[in-house]
């Protein structure tokens, strides 16, 4: 199959395409420039060439079936295999400086195709279905095609002496083009490696009939020179830097501050680094992986040692746990940190959850950093994306270190029970991501009445079953911490819903819209939820909060038959819930006593608490007391304008720091605040 040429009419062909597959790499040396379609699921019931294509941002999994819109220099039958590029389409159709995020250009891949049918095709274009074979994101195309060394300066002399546009640059990656008048033009895709090595992976040509990938692994110096000039004691660096006049001073103003020697070890290791561009380690202690995401910095700055000395590891409650000779050296990406002992130098790790519970880690700072260089060379392998079939459906993941995350579920048997494999490809599911099992006409998860999931899962992520209007029931994992915006928007036929105890936060709109919902127990463990979590829940006529939240979303309870029931009630209160009744929601009395006094179990005073809307009956108020309130809601106190509330400055303090005083009497505002309480 080939096509007429949009501009000439003539038919082009590839006769003369010196075309193969790279060996080691698997893919072509040229490839071509496609589009990667789909349509709206209100046009799957229209004839195929009535339907409108639209450019697509869903990454290719190898063992799917795509849509391709092909044009000349097209030129393959069915069966043949091809080599092509995906970008998501913003990208595709205005080049990487229209991305709208670093993320989108990671997306960007080459791909192996099987030719397997044509949908729909005039003389000039064709929409077809093939088959993804594999695929090799463009950051890693240096590490899988051999490399050739030249002398032709690739960089400099890019362009033909045109005027070169960087459309996009970060720390790796630099993509320029060229074009004169629109009609030729080229693009050059360079990768600089950790070692600083420039590699020119892709670039493309297109003048007339000439638009195709060019798929190689040129450098100007060997890679293995390369290596040996960059070698150091300190293989975790990305880079080494000249830091040794900064890193002097400060260390000495630490010394004086703290009463403390830093050893030898850290200066020399400071002397090399401002604590940035350090490699992700991954250290395995008694068969427990501990990640080394970053080195503090010494600078004078948020998260640096000092502000982590200071404001953090000698402030209430953490001095309490942490001890007096221990300073921070390294930290993981969810904020935990690693210790050195100014004493022993032992280096320690404690999580942010459990910091009674103190690990060791090494005996020395030296051999911390000797188990940093050893896990340099066994680093895990880049996540690696497939299509698994199990349970009955098909189940595209995300492989990574050590556990897999589901990107996507395919219903492909129309189940009504589905059971969520506990691992895939011999790895525990560990996440499940945004709308894996969102409704959308492929996947057919909207059919699914019933979900049962296993306790592996720690984290679920947005949209997860948005609007898919038959689930009933669903069993939600024991080990779950965390879940996104949306999880459950608009599943109307959701019916109960249990979370267990070790879910920490629960994303906006979680259960919005969901008009069948009637019970729901939330764990112990609960800190945070979004905005409008329940909005819109009209059957809801039980909720339990067994845990003790500290943030709470505006409009979480609007239109919810549960919390509108206690509060409009003729001989209502007040609505209170969560562990202890701690969370005072809404007070509503009718006729209320002029002086209001609470218990100390209230810790978390909502937004408008004491301002529903329905309620007018708070001007006679003039004082009211929380002895145990340690958080207070925007215009909690906005229909009692003529009281003064009597608050803890203690509490306050440790809630929202020094100066507590401003920040709480502008959250109270229009009443009056004194902090006359212990």
């Amino acid at each position: 199959m080939n096509f007429l040429c949009s501009c000439c009419k003539s038919r082009i062909t590839n006769d003369n395409q010196k075309r193969h597959l790279i060996e080691g790499a698997g893919i072509h040396n040229i490839g071509y420039h496609l589009a990667w379609m789909e349509c709206s699921k209100e046009e799957l019931s229209l004839p195929l060439n009535k339907r409108q294509w639209v450019h697509t941002n869903q990454v290719p999994v190898v063992g799917e079936k795509r849509i391709l819109k092909v044009t000349a220099p097209f030129d393959e039958e069915i069966g043949d295999t091809f080599t092509t590029i995906f970008e998501p389409w913003q990208m595709f159709l205005n080049g990487w400086d229209s991305a709208e995020s670093p993320d989108d250009i990671g997306k960007a891949c080459a791909v192996l195709c099987r030719f397997e049918e044509v949908l729909c095709s005039d003389d000039f274009s064709a929409i077809i279905f093939a088959t993804v074979l594999k695929t090799i994101p463009l950051d890693q195309l240096y590490k899988v095609i051999p490399e050739t060394v030249t002398d032709d300066r690739f960089y400099e002399e890019f362009g033909d002496g045109q005027e070169v546009w960087t459309e996009y640059e970060d720390k790796h990656r630099l993509y320029r083009t060229w074009n004169a008048q629109g009609d030729v033009g080229q693009m050059q895709l360079i990768y600089t490696d950790d070692l600083g090595i420039r590699h020119e992976v892709l670039t493309s040509w297109y003048a007339k009939h000439d638009d195709f990938y060019y798929f190689g692994n040129t450098v100007n110096k060997s890679l293995e020179t390369g290596k040996s000039e960059g070698a150091s004691k300190y293989r975790f660096l990305e880079r080494e830097t000249d830091n040794k006049e900064k890193s002097e001073a400060r260390i000495a103003y630490l010394e004086q501050k703290y009463g403390i020697v830093f050893p030898d070890i850290l200066k020399d290791l400071y002397s090399r680094t401002d604590g940035s561009g350090m490699r992700t380690c991954y250290l395995e202690i008694d068969d427990y992986g501990y990640e080394v995401y970053d080195l503090v910095t010494l600078e004078d700055e948020d998260g640096g040692f000092e502000w982590l000395v200071d404001n953090i590891y000698r402030a209430e409650p953490m001095n309490r746990f942490i001890p007096d000779d221990w300073y921070p050296l390294a930290e993981n990406e969810g904020g935990d940190h690693f210790f050195w002992s100014s004493k022993t130098q032992q280096v320690y790790y404690v999580f942010h959850e459990e910091i009674d519970d103190k690990i060791l880690i090494a005996d020395s700072i030296e051999e911390f950093i000797d188990m940093l260089n050893d896990s340099v060379d066994t680093l895990p392998p880049e996540p690696v994306r497939s299509v698994v079939e199990a349970n009955g459906c098909q189940w595209d993941i995300t492989e990574q270190w050590d556990s897999c995350i589901i990107n996507r579920c395919v219903n492909k048997d129309s189940l009504k029970e589905v059971t969520v494999p506990s691992e895939l490809n011999g790895k525990p599911v560990i996440s499940i991501g945004d709308n894996a099992f969102a409704n959308d006409p492929v996947s057919l998860c909207r059919v699914i009445e019933t979900l049962i999931m296993p306790d592996t899962i720690h984290r679920i992520g947005s949209s997860f079953f948005k609007g898919c209007i038959y689930l009933r029931h669903i069993k939600m994992p024991a080990e779950l911490e965390s879940i996104g915006n949306e999880a459950f928007r608009s599943a109307s036929g959701l019916e109960t819903l249990a979370i267990g105890d070790k879910c920490i936060s629960i994303g906006n709109l979680f259960c919005a819209d969901a008009i069948s919902l009637r019970t729901v127990s939330i764990g112990a463990g609960i800190r945070s939820m979004g905005d409008y979590t329940f909005y819109n829940t009209p059957s809801m006529v039980g909720f339990r909060c067994n845990g003790e939240l500290r943030s709470l979303g505006h409009g979480s309870f609007w239109m919810n038959k549960w919390a509108d029931s206690q509060i409009f009630r003729p001989d209502a209160e007040m609505l209170r819930f969560c562990r202890n009744n701690s969370l005072l929601y809404r007070y509503v009395k009718q006729n209320p006593p002029t002086r209001l006094f609470f218990d100390d179990t209230i810790r978390y005073v909502f937004e408008h608490a004491f301002g529903g809307d329905a309620w007018n009956s708070g001007n006679g108020i003039t004082d009211i007391y929380l002895p145990g309130a340690d958080t207070i809601g925007a215009q909690a106190f906005k229909k009692v304008p003529y009281a003064t509330v009597h608050l803890s400055a203690s509490r306050m303090e440790a809630s929202y720091g020094s100066d507590y005083e401003y920040t709480i009497a502008s959250l109270c505002v229009p009443a009056k605040v004194v902090f006359d309480l212990p």
